[in-house]
């Protein structure tokens, strides 16, 4: 805030008092004047007529006599319509008697200036000034102030029903933080409301709490009572959750099948120990590295376990439990166990194909069929050879080995087939169907 010296009378200021006094009309001071000039130190400022470098001029808004012998005008002046940032360096104060002409009346001069900024729709600039006379007998003088310039009674009603922009669109303002940047004190009134319609679009209110899960607005917030509504879910669902039985944290040595059939409805997991398995039910020696999950859809009566292998040897096997009986194991193989073609002169020794590794069935390109014990005798070198592996021990007549020729014109159009428990392959040619070595 700025410092000024007290208010200097001038010469013609004194006239107008002495002519009020003597002929007992009103003094009215009619303006206030600003200037930038800052009068050098030495200057007659009682003798002065008007002000230099005057940069605004308003109308007073209150007078007053102030014990018995001081005469204060209040004066205010705003940046509306400012262009440029000025220093106030001097007031000026002018006045008239009833029927006279106007006249500068005092000097006010700063010795710290206020500086009055350009004008801003954003942050509006006002400075209100209560300049003080030491006036002789100044109770016995009327002061009044141009009407123009007071709050008349349309002026208050303005207030009590203020038009501004209502459009709700300020430029500046385009959250809450820049909003409660622009509310500052004694901004102005209309100002005030403009900004304030635009600020509390970024306020949220009650009608936008959202009480349902479905609204995809992400800038709504979700009701307190849809947060229960969710806790009541997410408790339900560990309840829920509570009751699957997982123990992939605890080994299963005995018999899986027996095991499942004691546990209650609900999904449960377990893991193998490997070698500590001592069960005898899984559907080979490879699954005691494997988990299992079980499904229980009735206790004891109807019940799924599914083997996951860790090779390519025990492929996910499903075994179900219903009737008072286990069904058996269904394997599941993938596309690498169904079909491995192998490079070079393929197998060597053909009489030592039909092994768990080779079930349920393998191919192989062949490229050296004579030099490989067990093919049949006069074949073709280069082919095609197929294992049909139904099993690796015990009834092996329901194994099958075919081998393919690439080029049978050398060789008499001969496809070979031999059974697993047979020493001798089938020569087709033909309609022929000859036995051969």
């Amino acid at each position: 805030m700025g410092v000024y010296r007290a208010a200097i009378v001038t010469e013609n200021g004194q006239n107008l008092i002495a002519q009020a006094l003597a002929n007992e009309k009103p003094l009215i001071f009619t303006s206030a004047k600003t200037s930038s000039y800052s009068y050098p130190v030495g200057t007659d400022v009682p003798a002065l007529t008007g002000l230099q470098d005057v940069v605004q001029s308003v109308l007073p808004f209150d007078s007053k006599v102030l014990g018995g012998n001081v005469a204060q005008v209040s004066v205010r002046f705003d940046n509306d319509g400012v262009d440029q940032t000025y220093r106030i360096e001097t007031i000026g104060l002018y006045a008239k008697i009833e029927g006279g002409a106007e006249t500068l009346f005092s000097v006010t001069q700063a010795t710290t200036p206020d500086e009055m900024p350009v004008q801003s729709d954003i942050s509006p600039s006002a400075y209100i000034y209560n300049i003080q006379h030491t006036v002789q007998n100044a109770s016995q003088i009327t002061l009044t102030v141009n009407p123009a310039g007071t709050a008349t009674v349309q002026d208050i009603m303005d207030i009590e029903t203020p038009e501004f922009d209502d459009s709700g669109t300020v430029e500046g303002i385009s959250s809450l933080p820049s909003f409660l940047e622009t509310m500052k004190s004694k901004m102005n009134f209309f100002q005030f409301f403009r900004n304030l319609k635009a600020g509390l679009q970024f306020v949220l209110h009650t009608g936008q709490i959202v009480n349902n899960c479905v609204t995809d607005n992400s800038s709504l917030p979700l009701s307190a009572a849809q947060g229960k509504v969710l806790k009541d879910l997410y408790t339900q669902l560990y309840s829920e959750v509570g009751n699957t039985n997982s123990r992939l944290d605890t080994s299963l040595s005995s018999s899986v099948l027996d095991y499942a059939l004691t546990l209650p409805e609900g999904m449960h997991t377990v893991r193998f120990p490997g070698d500590g398995y001592t069960g005898a039910d899984t559907p080979n020696s490879y699954y005691r590295y494997s988990s299992a999950t079980i499904i229980v859809r009735s206790k004891g009566k109807i019940v799924t376990v599914l083997l996951y292998g860790i090779s390519t040897k025990a492929p996910l096997a499903v075994n179900s439990y219903d009737g008072g009986k286990w069904n058996g194991w269904d394997q599941y193989v993938t596309k690498n166990d169904l079909l491995i073609s192998a490079s070079g002169t393929g197998p060597t020794d053909w009489t030592a194909l039909e092994t768990v590794e080779n079930m349920p069935f393998k191919i192989w390109n062949v490229t050296k069929a004579s030099t490989s014990k067990g093919a049949p005798a006069g074949c073709y070198d280069y082919g095609t050879l197929i294992a049909l592996v139904a099993t690796a021990t015990g009834d092996r007549w329901r194994n099958t080995l075919i081998y393919l020729p690439d080029n049978n014109n050398n060789v008499g159009n001969k496809v070979y087939v031999r059974s697993g428990i047979s020493t001798k392959w089938l020569a087709i040619s033909g309609t022929d169907v000859n036995s051969v070595s």
